[in-house]
């Protein structure tokens, strides 16, 4: 059996403090079939943990937090849908799907998930990623910093065109019912009101045309417009996640450096005192092991920063730019069918309306 998830309902739960949404999942993974039920938070923990254990990684996002309205029908609704999109992102990348992230979401509980995170080492992490990703060295490197830059400038203007997109929707919704209600309603009660005999809006035959050609009036090519800049602006957001996370990791290598620096510092001095307090030998040997430990400690932060560099500008923005792209070119082509057949609709029911003239 092949594997696959989504969210088969989602209702609102009435209980005496508080009301939620509770979204019922079913799949199959790994030949074994499951039916839960999540809350929003769930999703929300289930990404947290997945930034904490995948560092770097792009993790495919999940829809906003609302302070208010998360019962009303419409955010449900559009919960549900982008819901069911993460989930499908997950599915399609072999290392989370089969992680212990998504088998305890499935079979434990949120507490569970969340200690499970917290008691994640540094070195498992490591591990982990050398096991899970390979490098090919003749392939081409992007610039995470460049591309950071650049995703920091494009996020604001991707807020921007979907608020154009959702206008632009409402805008074609609008002209759509004005259309209909012209052709369906004023056009005909105007040949009454002039008592014209030769009818043509008001004839039962034109209206039977035009009820082929409604759906094309009814539809709006603008919902499309208005998913993909939504969906590219929150993948746009996951990506920088996962570029802040590196950038962290940067800062703490420079952090703990600056420790280890200042530890030999405090051991050359140690050597050069004649007199002290304590014995000698016992305080170098104790600034010896904090230096052991600390270079360990940088050592290991300093592997894991080269294979997040290697992960992201070798895969993580290459993927991101060819899935983009493939979205893009999905909806350029979605669009324009739209226009094709919508204008053949109207050509072909004004072409017979002037017949009739």
């Amino acid at each position: 059996m092949q594997d696959y998830i989504k969210i088969i309902d989602a209702q609102v739960m009435e209980e005496s403090l508080i009301n939620y949404t509770q979204y019922q999942i079913k799949g199959i993974r790994k030949g074994e079939e499951f039916l839960i039920n999540k809350r929003y938070n769930d999703f929300v923990i289930l990404k947290e943990v997945f930034n904490r254990t995948w560092p770097g990684c792009f993790i495919p996002p999940i829809p906003q937090k609302k302070s208010l309205g998360n019962l009303d029908s419409n955010v449900i609704t559009y919960r549900s849908k982008y819901l069911s999109y993460f989930l499908k992102k997950i599915l399609k990348i072999p290392y989370l799907w089969l992680g212990e992230e998504i088998s305890i979401f499935i079979k434990g509980t949120t507490e569970q998930l969340q200690e499970m995170a917290k008691n994640k080492t540094l070195q498992q992490i490591i591990s982990k990623y050398e096991e899970t990703f390979t490098f090919n060295e003749n392939q081409q490197v992007y610039d995470i910093d460049q591309f950071y830059s650049s995703t920091c400038h494009i996020i604001p203007m991707i807020e921007n065109f979907s608020s154009m997109a959702k206008n632009l929707m409402k805008e074609k919704d609008s002209q759509n019912q004005g259309f209909i209600m012209f052709v369906e309603h004023f056009l005909p009660q105007f040949e009454k009101l002039q008592q014209q005999n030769h009818q043509v809006f008001s004839s039962q035959e034109t209206q039977e045309q035009f009820q082929l050609s409604k759906k094309c009036c009814t539809k709006n090519e603008y919902n499309k417009v208005f998913e993909y800049t939504k969906i590219v602006e929150r993948e746009l957001i996951a990506c920088k996640e996962a570029l802040v996370q590196r950038n962290a990791i940067v800062q703490r290598v420079k952090e703990e450096d600056e420790k280890l620096y200042k530890l030999n510092i405090q051991l050359q001095e140690l050597h050069s005192k004649t007199v002290l307090f304590g014995k000698k030998e016992e305080k170098v040997a104790a600034i010896q092991n904090q230096i052991q430990q600390q270079q360990s400690t940088v050592e290991s932060l300093k592997l894991l920063l080269f294979l997040m560099n290697k992960l992201i500008s070798q895969q993580e923005i290459p993927n991101f730019y060819r899935n983009t792209k493939e979205k893009y070119l999905r909806l350029i082509k979605v669009f324009s069918d739209f226009q094709i057949k919508y204008h053949q609709s109207q050509t072909e029911f004004w072409e017979k309306i002037q017949l009739k003239i």
